[in-house]
């Protein structure tokens, strides 16, 4: 197979970039660097949109991190401080202290109301984003640096991986309620190892990071139900600095200090095509919001690759397609055919050429399986040939669920799946389901 080629090279940057994110319009990203500053850059002229992000005695930056809502970005830098800034103006509209050493990596929670960040002071520490407060005291990881965070995408939980000591497992998982430890994930090796990165796929189940090479082995998956590591990801020859997850979850770029960056077939660890080749060491990579294009970053260069074109021609095609997923392991078609024998949904509409309906509206599942639930229901209408369906999931306290519900109000949460037919008035069609 010949070498891949990059889409665009942009070259304009002048100082090292530590980072990049694609803006939800897919045309632009902004990169973090060593000159203390953001950019933003339209991927189509190859310029730079506006002026240098930049705040005053920030230092490098060295993290950057979009929310959910596509309005804010934040970073992290070398004085310590994590900042919040606008997408629209580009400044910064809060500054969160806490951490006593540089802030180097930061995730936001699924919903966006909560964010956790890491610092090589070897602490995590949660912030509420509305109020600028921290939620719990800063959790002492009992890492030397925290190198890289990640908020589940249940929001139950975070996993934070560093340089690690000696007999320690080399990923820590640690509950977002309480901030006390749930379990050590550990990797099968000999050598004191340190993470660098890590991604989380939708199931909560499956969790990969990237760490220092050793013989090898600088990518592994681990099954986070088990705590136990699954596989590992042969090919890179150094250290892997950063992972990004296609929006599908079914495929994963790993950017390497090799001077590559390389794809994955999620489910069986196989690689996708030849590396990416780049002029020095990979520092980051991310997908874009489609899925169809990778951006990565090395030295002062940025880097856009066809990603799609790519797996395409290496015989992967399939994982383009929208994924099946699991529920508690269970494939899609075991998954469809255990909601059905127990009843647990309720989806009627009087105009609809079909409709499934049962004995139940409101179930109580475990919350980690919520987001693959919200996948699995809007396949439904390619299961059993629905009208196209819209689903959204709001997460809320069970004081704002009307009474009339009925629900148990023990449960301090409930996710809701708003479900709508496109074809018929949504007076005729709203139906909710409690999760």
């Amino acid at each position: 197979m010949s070498a891949v080629k990059p889409q665009r090279k942009i070259t304009k940057q002048k100082e090292p970039v530590w980072g990049i994110l694609y803006l939800p319009d897919g045309r632009r990203t902004i990169t973090c660097s060593d000159d203390a500053s953001l950019r933003v850059w339209d991927l189509e002229s190859g310029k730079q949109q506006g002026r240098n992000w930049e705040d005053k005695g920030s230092g490098t930056m060295w993290a950057i991190a979009l929310s959910p809502g596509g309005k804010e970005v934040a970073s992290g830098s070398d004085d310590g401080i994590v900042r919040l800034w606008d997408i629209e103006t580009g400044k910064v509209t809060a500054r969160w202290t806490g951490h006593t050493s540089e802030v180097s990596s930061i995730s936001w929670s699924p919903n966006g109301g909560r964010l956790v960040s890491g610092s090589n002071d070897g602490t995590a520490i949660l912030w509420n984003v509305d109020s600028g407060e921290t939620i719990l005291e800063p959790i002492k990881t009992g890492q030397i640096y925290v190198r890289t965070v990640h908020y589940s995408p249940d929001a139950t939980m975070i996993a934070t991986g560093g340089h690690n000591r000696v007999n320690e497992g080399s990923v820590k998982l640690w509950d977002v309620k309480t901030g006390e430890l749930l379990k050590q994930l550990e990797a099968n090796m000999p050598v004191l190892n340190e993470v660098l990165c890590l991604a989380w796929s939708s199931d909560v189940n499956t969790l990969i990071s990237g760490s220092l090479n050793f013989e090898g082995h600088s990518l592994r998956k681990f099954d986070t139900a088990t705590g136990t590591q699954t596989a590992v990801l042969e090919g890179h020859q150094h250290l892997v600095k950063a992972l990004s997850l296609s929006p599908n979850n079914r495929i994963l770029a790993s950017a390497s200090s090799d001077k590559t960056t390389q794809l994955w077939d999620i489910e069986n660890g196989q690689p996708i095509g030849p590396p990416f080749l780049h002029e020095g060491a990979v520092r980051s990579a991310v997908f874009s919001p489609d899925g169809k294009l990778l951006a990565t970053v090395c030295d002062d260069h940025i880097y856009t690759w066809d990603a799609a074109a790519i797996v395409k021609e290496a015989g992967f095609g399939k994982l383009l397609t929208a994924s099946a997923p699991k529920v508690g392991g269970m494939s899609i078609l075991e998954v469809m055919s255990c909601f059905f024998k127990p009843a647990f949904i309720h989806f009627c509409a009087r105009r609809m050429p079909h409709h499934v309906e049962t004995r139940s509206s409101r179930i109580r599942i475990d919350c980690r399986q919520v987001f693959s639930m919200m996948y699995t229901l809007a396949l439904l209408q390619r299961v059993v040939r629905l009208p196209a369906v819209a689903v959204a999931a709001v997460q809320r306290p069970h004081h704002q669920v009307p009474s009339s519900v009925g629900f148990p109000r023990s449960s301090h949460v409930l996710t809701t799946l708003r479900l709508v037919s496109l074809r018929c008035p949504p007076s005729r069609t709203e139906r909710y389901v409690y999760l």
